[in-house]
């Protein structure tokens, strides 16, 4: 029920009363009420005075005037009493109390009216939209991205939020910089009386590629095989393995067999970006072995064997063979491993075991062995002759004295009646001395007297 103040004054000496007004009777002198009424009642007044004559009543909107009519006296001006209310009218001798207005009467909504006595469920609130945006909306991991937002009818906002944290209407200056490293997705939140609404953005975070790379086997020895294993992780979409792979699935295997030691390279590319890694792989290779000497010795000299050496690691050995057409090889020296560059060893040979035989003697070969990473080895022979003197010597041996050339038969001379001495000095081999007659020599001046085979 609205509210309605009545307040009247007394204009004149007479007390007058008016009857019929909401709350009971009113006068004679003046005052103020308020009163409830309900809505589109109306009131039926009527009045009285002090003075002989009648009490005219004359009510017009939101005035009513009292007259008293005393006989001739009555002025006809109605003001004797005065009534005002604040709501509702008079009309004639009648009150009307004021009739509903319906609306939104909440000053909040926008359709606010400031009239309205009894609120219709009309009211309109501004519905509060958030806008979000960032930039980039994507980049690769260690990147980053700014954000800035917006919000509409802010007034009827009650609260703000990004991805849970409040914040203002309206982003900061230069907007808010974000570095997720992971796909992220940024919200924001507007709450008002009727409900709430968001705005999203994904920001994405593209991950460099890594790569993994190993082989089963690393050293391997030279002719050999091993599987080089690989995997690929990260946003990457294809992937070239160098040398001699290329395109390849991001995770994968394959066998290698590399004759030399070699480095490979793997590239992953795509929206992460391009990431290499290297992978060494040792290829043992077989020691460096050379062995040199003279082509050709006399009987008797020492040889002189080159020997160069590289990558033994386990074992250098020198070899010699003696017997001719055979593979008796005899171990004649274990060397210290290390490297060797043209290192000179001499070896004599044991000339007392030596035999006679026909023609040029082919003296042995000598073989250098070296044993390297992976147990590889390799070898040198390396073959001389030596030369050996057996062609016989000629000896003319002086005459007898007083014996004539031819004479038969020889006579040996007396032990004092000898030639002269013969020196022999290049004898290599053990020899025999034969004569074409009969004769006897002392070697060494010994004292004994040696027989010669006839030829």
């Amino acid at each position: 029920m609205p509210n309605v103040t009545i307040t009247w004054y007394r204009n004149a000496g007479d007390e007058n009363y008016l009857y019929g007004m909401p709350g009971g009777t009113i006068g004679p002198n003046g005052g103020s009420r308020t009163v409830s009424v309900p809505y589109g009642a109306s009131y039926g007044l009527s009045a009285s005075g002090s003075g002989p004559g009648s009490v005219a009543i004359r009510g017009s909107g939101t005035t009513l005037g009292l007259d008293d009519r005393q006989g001739a006296g009555a002025d006809n001006d109605f003001n004797d009493m005065l009534v005002y209310v604040s709501a509702g009218y008079f009309s004639g001798a009648r009150y009307y109390a004021p009739s509903p207005v319906y609306g939104c009467t909440d000053s909040n909504a926008s359709n606010y009216n400031s009239n309205a006595t009894i609120d219709d469920g009309s009211c309109v609130y501004p519905i509060p939209i958030p806008t979000l945006n960032a930039n980039p909306t994507s980049y690769i991991r260690g990147g980053s991205s700014t954000l800035t937002w917006s919000v509409t009818n802010t007034s009827y906002a009650n609260s703000i939020t990004l991805n849970g944290d409040n914040v203002s209407a309206t982003n900061p200056s230069g907007g808010l910089v974000v570095s997720p490293v992971t796909t992220t997705t940024y919200t924001l939140q507007v709450t008002y009386s009727g409900g709430s609404r968001t705005s999203s953005q994904t920001i994405t975070v593209y991950q460099p590629p890594q790569i993994t790379v190993y082989a089963d086997s690393n050293p391997i020895p030279l002719g050999a095989s091993t599987t080089l294993r690989w995997s690929t992780t990260g946003d990457a979409s294809t992937l070239d393995i160098q040398p001699g792979i290329g395109s390849a699935n991001l995770t994968s295997f394959t066998t290698i067999s590399p004759t030399q030691s070699t480095v490979y390279v793997l590239t992953a590319s795509g929206l992460g970006g391009v990431t290499s890694v290297e992978y060494p792989l040792t290829v043992w290779q077989p020691p460096v072995v050379d062995l040199n000497g003279p082509v050709s010795i006399n009987f008797g000299e020492s040889i002189d064997l080159v020997l160069t050496v590289q990558r033994a690691t386990q074992s250098i050995e020198l070899y010699v063979n003696k017997n001719i057409g055979t593979s008796q090889w005899e171990l004649i020296e274990s060397l210290t491993v290390q490297e060797y560059d043209n290192y000179v060893y001499t070896f004599i040979p044991p000339w007392s075991d030596f035999e006679q035989g026909n023609g040029i003697y082919e003296y042995p070969d000598f073989k250098l062995v070296a044993v390297g990473d992976g147990n590889l080895s390799n070898e040198d022979i390396h073959s001389l002759v030596i030369y050996i003197d057996r062609l016989p010597d000629y000896i003319q041996i002086p005459e007898s004295d007083d014996k004539l050339k031819g004479e038969e038969p020889v006579i040996t001379p007396d032990a004092e009646i000898v030639s002269e001495q013969i020196v022999i000095n290049d004898i290599d081999v053990p020899v025999e001395i034969k004569a074409d007659y009969p004769i006897q020599v002392e070697i060494n001046n010994n004292a004994v007297w040696y027989d010669v085979r006839q030829i």
